[in-house]
């Protein structure tokens, strides 16, 4: 007769079927189950899987606190690369505050406002793309750069 040793599954899973040492042994999350030494043996390989009867709590802890470190660098990152699309932006103010977005202008329009608004622009017109940042950059001067602000993902 082999000794017995319970173990809890501490996974994401409603109902986790054993299919690494061939038992069928099912397990629901936080209900200790009896097994076969080594049969805990191989099962406890996996620490984020499975743990030893007392273990649990510091497991479901760890496994929340790397949860919370992702969703918070994915937070992070998402609001990293809104600020850059703000500041790359070729959304711009013009007078009385029209709001101009030089993206949709071709060449010879984004030529038009920097002669229509008299700004110094030193880039040439072609290429285009280089040509519309520095009217941007000139209405920029012109106007005021507006105020950035990356919206906050709460308060969607």
């Amino acid at each position: 007769m082999s000794d017995k040793t319970k173990i809890v599954y501490v996974g994401k899973k409603s109902l986790k079927k054993d299919t690494i040492t061939g038992s069928r042994l099912l397990f629901k999350p936080n209900v200790p189950v009896d097994v076969d030494a080594n049969v805990a043996l191989r099962l406890l390989q996996y620490p984020r899987v499975w743990v030893e009867v007392g273990q649990e709590e510091d497991a479901l802890e760890q496994q929340q606190r790397i949860e919370d470190e992702r969703i918070e660098a994915e937070k992070l990152a998402a609001a990293k690369k809104a600020q850059e699309e703000l500041e790359n932006s070729l959304v711009i103010y013009g007078a009385n505050e029209e709001i101009i977005d030089l993206a949709k202008y071709n060449g010879a329009q984004v030529q038009t406002l920097a002669e229509s608004e008299e700004l110094t622009v030193e880039a040439q017109p072609k290429p285009v793309a280089e040509y519309k940042v520095a009217v941007r950059d000139a209405m920029y001067v012109k106007y005021g750069k507006p105020e950035l602000t990356v919206p906050d993902a709460d308060q969607e």
